[in-house]
């Protein structure tokens, strides 16, 4: 028997000790399987037999082992995955914790194909290693949730997502394959009433499940779900998606108007303050503008002409039709004087404030002496059109009631009569 043929018997029923005696025979022997493209090595074949310390002793002796793929393309410990040999894979992770995104046929790690087998212990222990390995996506673009749906295993679903939540990685519910699917599609397309209600309802993450994406053929979940046949499953499943797609259009309503407004929310120590007390420059100017504007051109309008009735020669409703006024006051005035000064007040606290303002913006700029004889010629203009517009004397007072008898004949009249008293 030559000394290949010894070293896979060997292999097959782990038998250390033969291999240091074919060693000691041969420094080299295990050197042509390095040389060997896609060839079952030593450990390949001890691990496929499920030969624990023979395997853990060959991958201490050639690393190298422990990632040449096979025929089949498959390393050892995909294979010890698959088998859901959970002390092989721990040891080999041992030696090399980065074997667990090691990739093989389909470009697929071990995580990959412990999810396919449902080897829990097995997908814990290589997520414990390296949680980096739950992104590790296959040729066809799937992650190890996507094989645990289409493999129709809840208990490998339910784990990857309590992973998911642990390592604070949610957002990979969102992730789509190659035909644009996310595991809600999926799920939903093979009628997987527990994974829906599971991702969508008892997942602590749920609030980060999109419904609303689309795959390659343009449809949500629920759309893909509406093209199946309808049974009873279909419907729960329905109600469902229903309940949760009309929360999620509000929510995403709701981030969205949350952007917008951050967007122009000011963002101390990223926002340079020159830009900033610019942006506020222009928001003072047009306070300014805007205030001034009302101060000159005063809301009602003035009146054009003077009115000082003869009170003896006219009736009531003369009078409380056409009140007495000065032209060039505010009609506003006139008719409601609470009304007047409260605006009045309003707008000139806004205008002064935005002026007050306006000199601090100001500091330090070139012409600055001419710019703060501009502003107070604005403010005894402001001061002057509201002098002028105000009402010349105190509020109206309003005198009547004046009833009189006449002889018996008469029905009662009332005369009302309304005096207006100059300052």
């Amino acid at each position: 028997m030559d000394l290949n043929n010894q070293i896979i018997e060997a292999a097959q029923e782990g038998n250390v000790e033969n291999i240091y005696n074919l060693l000691s025979d041969d420094r080299h022997i295990l050197e042509g399987f390095d040389s060997m493209p896609f060839v079952d090595t030593p450990l390949h074949i001890s691990v496929e037999e499920g030969r624990v310390f023979f395997s853990l002793e060959i991958a201490n002796l050639k690393p190298s082992f422990a990632r040449k793929l096979n025929k089949n393309g498959l390393s050892p410990i995909h294979t010890a995955s698959s088998k859901g040999n959970l002390e092989i894979v721990r040891g080999l992770l041992s030696i090399d914790s980065s074997l667990c995104r090691v990739k093989g046929k389909g470009m697929m790690t071990p995580l990959h194909f412990a999810t396919i087998e449902r080897k829990i212990d097995v997908m814990g222990e290589l997520i414990s290693t390296c949680s980096q390995t739950m992104e590790d996506l296959t040729v066809e673009h799937k992650t190890a949730l996507h094989l645990s749906v289409e493999n129709e295993d809840f208990g490998s679903f339910e784990f990857l997502l309590v992973k998911l939540q642990q390592l604070q990685k949610e957002e990979l519910v969102n992730w789509e394959d190659n035909d644009g699917n996310t595991v809600l599609h999926l799920a939903t397309s093979r009628l997987q009433l527990q994974m829906v209600k599971f991702l969508l309802e008892d997942f602590s993450g749920r609030k980060k499940v999109n419904l609303n994406v689309k795959n390659k053929n343009g449809n949500t979940a629920l759309q893909e779900l509406l093209l199946l046949q309808s049974n009873e499953v279909s419907r729960d499943i329905e109600n469902i998606l229903s309940h949760h797609e009309a929360t999620s259009i509000f929510s995403e309503m709701k981030k969205s108007f949350a952007k917008k407004r951050d967007f122009f929310k000011y963002r101390k120590g990223i926002d340079p303050p020159g830009e900033v007390r610019n942006a506020i420059l222009v928001v003072v100017t047009l306070i300014a503008t805007a205030t001034f504007q009302v101060g000159i051109n005063f809301p009602g309008g003035v009146w054009q002409d003077d009115f000082n009735p003869d009170y003896s020669t006219l009736n009531s409703t003369t009078l409380a039709s056409q009140k007495p006024h000065v032209a060039g006051t505010s009609i506003l005035a006139t008719r409601s004087l609470l009304i007047f000064y409260l605006i009045l007040v309003y707008n000139t606290l806004a205008f002064l404030l935005s002026i007050v303002l306006f000199f601090y913006l100001t500091k330090q700029f070139p012409a600055r002496f001419g710019l703060i004889l501009a502003l107070y010629g604005m403010l005894l203009t402001y001061s002057t059109s509201l002098s002028s517009i105000a009402p010349p004397g105190r509020l109206s007072t309003l005198l009547c009631a004046a009833y009189q008898r006449t002889d018996r004949d008469d029905a009662i009249a009332s005369q009302g009569r309304y005096i207006y008293f100059q300052p």
